[in-house]
């Protein structure tokens, strides 16, 4: 990430409009929701340790989401696992 809160990818150069970290031990995941010079949006998980990024990031694009939306309707618990985040449970439920 550049200083001034933008990512740089081989195709194209992005803004961080917003950044979402989760503590776990010796790192930090990070939801990183970007905005490219063309208007779309994409999800970039990545993994960070003492403020340093760990091996290669993952990101979603827009246009990954309706594919990533059949894909969990044949995996149903990966698909409430992430329902509990914007529900926000935190127990783990029973099947």
């Amino acid at each position: 990430m550049d200083d001034d809160g933008f990512v740089e990818f081989p195709w194209a150069r992005a803004h961080i409009l917003q950044v979402v970290t989760v503590p776990v031990p010796r790192q930090e995941i990070a939801f990183e929701l970007l905005q490219f010079e063309n208007g779309q949006h994409a999800l970039r998980l990545a993994a960070y340790s003492k403020g340093k990024l760990l091996e290669e990031p993952v990101t979603l694009h827009e246009e990954d989401l309706e594919r990533l939306a059949e894909a969990l309707t044949r995996a149903p618990t990966i698909r409430r696992f992430l329902e509990r985040v914007t529900k926000g449970k935190r127990e783990t439920e029973s099947e």
